[in-house]
């Protein structure tokens, strides 16, 4: 093993790979970013010494904040590359705005919790700024994780930029000396289903007020919609019925919730009438990053969207009421206001 790593350490370049970060910040076409992007991911990932291992890396568990995945399952998240390349583009885009206004020396502080065993939504950009500029703390559920993104930031010269974490994220405590002036996470899926990332972003938020949370806001909307048209021509909209925004994660949503109880207020949507039989519920995910960065529907696993069963004669309500609930099992909640006439 350790042959190996004098090996690693040797062929790992922050020359190149700050070459490739620029390289994916300068290219607007899409196609060309993603290839870009995931030359930089193999790139990083080649200096890895992570690998499968027996037990806690090949299984989720939950937590008292929802599924935590494992390191293995959080390892294949890097090879999103529109996702992975839209995150760092964001990050780079916060942090380059607010060194505009910086004038007290410090370095940014970025916060991010269920980093995996790459670290690969943060860690790269690091060799575009200097130290002086740029400092990452990074948090995992997993000891494994953590003990891969130390190795890669030993390889890349950056054990001196980050420090790590070990433990649930809902249990972490903020110090008064070191806020982060940005939260960056994806600890979620489509739908805000499961996993804790609201849970997680509104605990951390609580105790950096100030912090820019990245994504800034995660949008779950109804519609409903012919299933076979849907998932047949993805790009075809037009057979869509648009019902409302039925919650969003965001700043403002984050620090009104109630401290007191795991649910956190959600919009009231009227019920559409005279919709075709073959028509279902569903929810859509949008992600917003950072202004004028999105993962847009269908654009990764986390906006795909997803079938929402109301509940049962939703269509004699007179409203349907959202609220999301937090806890172990994570997930949007419907309930029906009043009752129309039969």
């Amino acid at each position: 093993m350790e042959h190996r790593m004098e090996v690693t350490r040797k062929k790992a370049s922050q020359a190149e790979l700050a070459s490739l970060m620029t390289s994916l910040l300068q290219v607007a076409n899409d196609g060309e970013a993603d290839q870009i992007c995931r030359g930089l991911v193999e790139y990083w990932v080649m200096h890895s010494l992570f690998e499968k291992k027996d037990g806690v890396a090949n299984q989720s568990q939950y937590a008292s904040s929802g599924l935590i995945l494992s390191p293995e399952l959080a390892a294949t998240c890097a090879f999103g590359w529109l996702r992975t390349r839209r995150y760092l583009l964001a990050l780079n885009q916060v942090v380059s705005e607010l060194l505009k206004d910086r004038t007290n020396g410090m370095p940014i502080r970025v916060l991010y919790p269920g980093c995996g065993p790459y670290g690969i939504l943060a860690l790269p950009l690091l060799t575009l700024f200097s130290p002086e500029q740029l400092q990452v703390h990074v948090i995992d559920y997993h000891e494994t994780s953590i003990d891969s993104v130390k190795q890669l930031a030993n390889v890349f010269g950056f054990s001196n930029r980050i420090q790590c974490t070990v433990g649930d994220a809902l249990d972490y405590r903020v110090q008064e000396d070191t806020k982060p002036d940005v939260i960056v996470s994806e600890l979620l899926l489509a739908g805000l289903e499961k996993e804790g990332h609201v849970a997680i972003n509104e605990h951390l938020l609580r105790q950096a007020p100030n912090a820019i949370l990245i994504p800034e806001q995660i949008n779950l909307s109804l519609y409903f919609a012919d299933p076979q048209i849907e998932f047949a021509k993805k790009t075809a909209r037009e057979h869509r019925c648009y019902v409302g925004r039925a919650f969003s994660m965001n700043r403002e949503s984050l620090l009104a919730a109630d401290t007191l109880t795991d649910e956190i207020s959600g919009e009231t949507l009227n019920v559409p009438q005279g919709l075709d039989n073959a028509y279902q519920s569903f929810l859509f995910t949008k992600i917003i990053l950072c202004q004028g960065i999105t993962v847009n529907e269908y654009e990764s696993g986390l906006t795909t969207p997803i079938l929402y069963p109301l509940p049962k004669g939703f269509q004699f309500a007179k409203s349907l009421q959202f609220s999301y609930r937090k806890g172990a099992n994570p997930r949007l909640l419907c309930n029906l206001n009043g009752l129309l006439p039969r």
